[in-house]
């Protein structure tokens, strides 16, 4: 049964989708419906939402949402990009829409999936080592629905931008293929919810950079699920938060296949009122051994006011494992500060460099650097 409290959103949701899904009409509405309906909604205060306010999603997904049906850009080779319905496209998205990203803890996808205005798939079709077709995902306040398919041996890049929308994204990566995906966060004073689960399959990478700053509320929630031997996850991001904004990234990865690896690593600065959550999760089934996985969180509060939650969670049924997670919040190194004043930087100065210095350790490209505000890190040339 839906949570008590939250009934009155769930209904407008049911109420406002009699007819078949939108974006997706060979979707059975009235099933996934029921679906929502034998879901308990998140519950305020109880993990994974103990620090950020379900209700305030809940209610930006039932208000009206800007009308877009803007396509992503593309360089045109080897790639292909359309609606549900674009022939070559429809296929795979009656194969996968709503199939990979069906988890019956979270209902937010599937509440998405009623209300989205705009659906539409990102295909890499061509193997090629010389050149990786590049997509830009533009930022949208839209309920939105994303599919992206990379193909075996295929390559892909995505450089995905946020702005205070709903969107879901449903990504696999068959055997061999591979996907850098960039994902940019930069201010905005709305409520914002994305969603993003990828299937990663044998000998196939998924590498994903993410950068956030301030936002009345930003909640990401992503799960990466290894299903093949041979597969490697790198995933890593910073942000930078100040005044009263809110950030909540929830990550899990999960390993079922043996052989594989994972790396997240991720570095947070917080400064006056705002509030930083991050849960990371690593967990590896039965059938995974000779598994590599390791996690880190390290943050940094400039101010009393700033308030930190991070959580690094292990859980292992595998044995043949090499694992480690940690995380830390603290403040500036004083001794780092004096160091610097020693060498004749003033105080405001030598804490701006420390911080910078701390988020560069995880930025490689200048859209990340710049919506951070740092200087990129110099990466040697292979």
């Amino acid at each position: 049964m839906v949570g008590a409290g939250h009934r009155p959103l769930a209904e407008a949701v049911f109420h406002m989708t009699s007819q078949p899904v939108k974006i997706a009409p060979w979707l059975d509405a009235k099933q996934i419906e029921q679906t929502i309906e034998n879901t308990r909604l998140p519950q305020q205060r109880k993990d994974p939402w103990k620090y950020t306010s379900v209700k305030q999603v809940l209610q930006r997904l039932d208000s009206p949402f800007e009308k877009t049906d803007q396509l992503p850009n593309h360089n045109g080779s080897g790639v292909l990009v359309g609606d549900f319905g674009t022939p070559m496209i429809s296929s795979l998205a009656r194969k996968y829409v709503n199939q990979i990203a069906n988890n019956s803890n979270n209902v937010l996808p599937s509440l998405n999936l009623l209300r989205a205005q705009h659906g539409y798939a990102i295909v890499s079709n061509e193997s090629n080592d010389s050149v990786r077709p590049a997509v830009q995902i533009p930022a949208s306040d839209s309920c939105e629905r994303i599919l992206i398919v990379v193909q075996e041996q295929a390559n892909l890049e995505i450089m995905e931008h946020t702005s205070g929308g709903n969107r879901v994204i449903e990504c696999l990566i068959l055997p061999g293929g591979q996907l850098v995906h960039r994902r940019i966060q930069p201010t905005t004073t709305h409520v914002e919810y994305n969603s993003l689960t990828v299937n990663v399959m044998e000998n196939s990478s998924y590498q994903m950079m993410q950068y956030s700053v301030g936002a009345q509320l930003r909640r990401n929630d992503i799960v990466i699920n290894i299903e093949g031997e041979g597969a490697t996850v790198d995933v890593s991001g910073g942000w930078k938060l100040s005044d009263i904004s809110h950030l909540d990234t929830q990550l899990a990865v999960n390993h079922r296949a043996k052989g594989s690896t994972s790396q997240q690593k991720f570095h947070g600065v917080v400064g006056d009122s705002a509030r930083a959550v991050f849960n990371g999760r690593i967990y590896i089934a039965r059938n995974a051994p000779k598994t590599d996985a390791h996690l880190q969180n390290k943050n940094i509060a400039t101010s009393d006011g700033a308030a930190i939650f991070t959580k690094p969670e292990l859980e292992i049924y595998a044995d043949d494992v090499v694992c480690s997670h940690g995380a830390t919040s603290g403040q500036l190194d004083e001794q780092q500060i004096f160091y610097l004043r020693t060498r004749g930087i003033p105080d405001d100065r030598s804490r701006e460099l420390i911080l910078e210095g701390f988020l560069a350790e995880i930025v490689e490209h200048e859209e990340g650097a710049s919506v951070l505000g740092i200087q990129p890190r110099k990466v040697d040339a292979p």
